[in-house]
């Protein structure tokens, strides 16, 4: 089996991670966005009324779930492919709701689609790797 892989997976994994930590993190301790600069009107036409909720699902399902997945991939756990497709497709979601309402706000959008999609890919690889 390919140890590469496993790094791949965990590297994106980890910097997803953390960074989806550290840039949600602001959101749930003011989800005013006082602490970001961005004013709750611009959650105008969303469901949320505050930050709170995304800056949560942020925090825990997309950067916990990461550095998670990085920790079993950087350990070469089979499970690791099944974590990186679950982690890879929460991460898509939440590039997906925030095209839809949002819209294309920056560069970051597709740079981050790309590293989730690669999540994906390489998730898929390790689970048919296990089963060979």
């Amino acid at each position: 089996m390919s140890v590469n892989i496993y790094k791949y997976l965990g590297y994106i994994q980890l910097f997803a991670g953390f960074g989806a930590v550290t840039g949600g993190l602001p959101f749930v301790l003011t989800p005013d966005g006082s602490k970001t600069g961005l004013s709750v009107e611009v959650l105008d036409g969303t469901p949320f009324h505050n930050f709170l909720l995304p800056g949560l699902y942020l925090v825990l399902f997309v950067g916990a779930a990461q550095l998670v997945g990085a920790f079993l991939s950087l350990n070469f756990k089979k499970v690791s492919g099944i974590v990186g497709v679950v982690t890879g497709a929460l991460f898509l979601l939440w590039v997906f709701l925030q095209l839809y309402y949002a819209g294309f706000i920056n560069y970051m959008q597709p740079a981050f689609f790309a590293l989730a999609t690669l999540e994906v890919i390489f998730g898929v690889k390790i689970i048919k790797q296990a089963k060979q």
